[in-house]
Formats: C-alpha cells, structure tokens, sequence
C-alpha cells in the first residue's frame, strides 16, 4: 500500500514537472529584449541610402530629453532588422519586438543630450551597404532608436522605420556651377534620372531642393567671394535611393554691375537742377556724371538717394548704379531736349 500511494505521487510530481517545463519553454520569445523605462521624448529615426551607405538621422524635435541624470552622456541605441527582398516593393513594417532586440542592436552613440535640443539638430551616422546588397539586390530595413540615460534607464523605442536599399544609380554625367547676378546657377545633365536632389556641403550643410522638371536651379542665398561645395545626388525612381554624390567646387565671384537707372527727369529751378530717377536695384549709391561736347563723362558726384540738385550747366547729366562690392552699371544720360525748360 505505502508502495503504491509513492509511486502514484512520484507520477503525479513528474507529469506537473513536465507541464511546468513546457509552459516555461511556451513563454519563451527568442532573444531577449532590453528593458524598458518609461522615459517620455524617445526619438525619431530616418533614413535614406546614398551609393553603399545607408545615411541615418535621429532626432527629438527639440522636446527635451528626460531622466534623473541629464547632464551625463546619453547613449542612442539603433536597432536594424533587415529582410532579403525579390523586387522594389517594402513589406509592411514588422512588429516592434521583431526589430528592438539584442540581436538587432547595431549601433550605440554617446551624446550630450543638448546636442538635440533645437528642433533642427540631429544625430547622424552610417551603415555600409555592401555586404546586403551582395546577398540580395533588393532589401527592406527597418530602424527604431531608444535613449538609456546616464543612470542606464532605457527610453521606449521611437516608431519603426522602415526603407528599401537597393543597387544604386549610376551619379550624374555631369553637373556645373556658374556666377551669375542674382546667385550662383546650378545646372545639370540628367542621364537617366528621375530626379536630382541638390546638396550644399560648404560652406553650411543642407539640401538646397529636389528637382523631377528643371535641369536648373539659382541657388540666391551667397555671398560673395566665398568657395562653395555643391553635390547632386541621382534618382532613378526608387523612393529613398540615390546615387553616389557628383561634387562640384565653386568660388562665387560677383563681377556684374546692378541693373542701370530708369526714368530720369530733369527739373530746371531757380537756383540749381534737379536730377531724379528710379532704381534698377540691387544698388548701394549713385553717381552724377556729366558730358559735355565729345568728351569723356566727368563724375561730379555720388549719393544713396535717387535725387540730386547741382549748378545750372549746359553739359548732359547722367547717372550710374554701384552695388555693394563696386561693380557700377553703364550710365544712363537725360535725353537731349530734356533739360528743364
């Protein structure tokens, strides 16, 4: 009797181990995950591929970055989960736990956390391409960044996302920078793009436009005697996809003289003439210049206002334009006839 009662309980603990072991192994969810804190501001991921390189930016939007330790370094983690594709078209996003585990962490980054403060700051950094796209022509990516603060508590993950890496276009054939009055104007050979995102690099750093119609662009905002980088990225349809950069260096000279003056009109007074006119623009003073016979012009005066009064004379007044670095446009003479009277 004592016998049987020990073995029906020995069977009785087996089978609960057994269903224990395997609940326990049920639970299981592959590797595991980091732990999360609920720290407010994670941050935003982007992406976008350029040659063989996967360019990533990071930032908060200039929503502060929270903890018990903000003035101790932050580290950003990256999380990447890559899948083999048979054409140009990306899945659906996976699921969160399918991108943020420890398998998948690729990249970890020390930061200040004031380096994404302002709206428009960033963290970048890159990815080589190379070895997917030797495995596979066409890839999905799927991204997502966490913050662990300077007391190793770890941010919720910012939102999946996710791009397609593929061989990249051929650059551009061409690409060129010329001086002109208003700006520098850009210009470029298409080839078989579909489109041309136009990079400054120096002296700042920002994308100036992206261009499907127009083989050209004035790129205004310059000053003079100053060296620029400029670099145009080829598309050839693929969203996300460009090309390695075709790099063009320029030195922005301003040799062109503003737009002449308009619409002179000369007034006979008692004691003087007066002189006035309208602006062509783009003009820092004015100069009097008068001609008498076959002579050569003789300057007489200068002036930032568009009137001039000077002593009666039968010689022809006219008047130039200078810009702010001294080019001076042709001079523009009161008609004969119109002297006043």
């Amino acid at each position: 009797m004592y016998l049987t009662t020990l073995r029906i309980w020995f069977r009785t603990a087996s089978f609960l181990v057994i269903c224990c072991s395997f609940l326990l192994s049920c639970g299981k969810e592959g590797p595991p995950k980091p732990r999360l804190y609920d720290l407010p501001a994670p941050v935003t991921i982007e992406a976008l591929q350029v040659g063989l390189e996967a360019r990533i930016t990071i930032s908060s939007h200039g929503k502060r970055l929270s903890g018990n330790h903000i003035n101790r370094p932050y580290h950003i983690q990256i999380y990447l989960l890559t899948l083999p594709l048979k054409d140009a078209r990306l899945p659906q996003s996976p699921p969160l736990e399918g991108v943020v585990n420890s398998n998948n962490l690729v990249s970890e980054m020390m930061i200040d956390p004031a380096e994404l403060k302002s709206p428009d700051s960033a963290i970048t950094t890159v990815i080589s391409l190379k070895e997917y796209l030797e495995k596979s022509s066409f890839n999905g990516f799927f991204l997502s960044a966490m913050v662990k603060d300077g007391a190793g508590k770890i941010s919720s993950p910012s939102p999946v996302y996710g791009f397609l890496v593929s061989t990249p276009p051929s650059p551009l054939p061409e690409a060129r920078a010329r001086s002109v009055s208003k700006g520098v104007n850009l210009s470029w050979d298409r080839g078989d793009c579909s489109a041309v995102a136009v990079k400054l690099h120096e002296p700042a750093d920002r994308i100036l436009g992206v261009f499907m119609e127009n083989d050209y662009f004035i790129h205004s905002e310059v000053n003079h005697d100053t060296r620029y980088k400029y670099g145009f990225y080829c598309n050839a349809g693929i969203e996300g996809v460009f090309s390695e950069p075709f790099f063009v260096d320029h030195l922005h000279l301003d040799t062109f003289p503003p737009p002449p003056v308009s619409d002179l009109v000369l007034v006979r007074l008692k004691d003087s003439l007066r002189l006035t006119w309208k602006s062509g623009g783009d003009t820092s003073l004015y100069r009097l210049w008068v001609k008498c016979g076959e002579g050569d012009p003789e300057l007489k005066a200068e002036t930032t206002k568009l009137f001039l009064e000077f002593p009666h004379s039968n010689c022809r007044p006219g008047i130039s334009a200078v810009d702010s670095v001294g080019n001076e446009s042709e001079i523009v003479f009161v008609k004969e006839g119109k002297d006043g009277n």
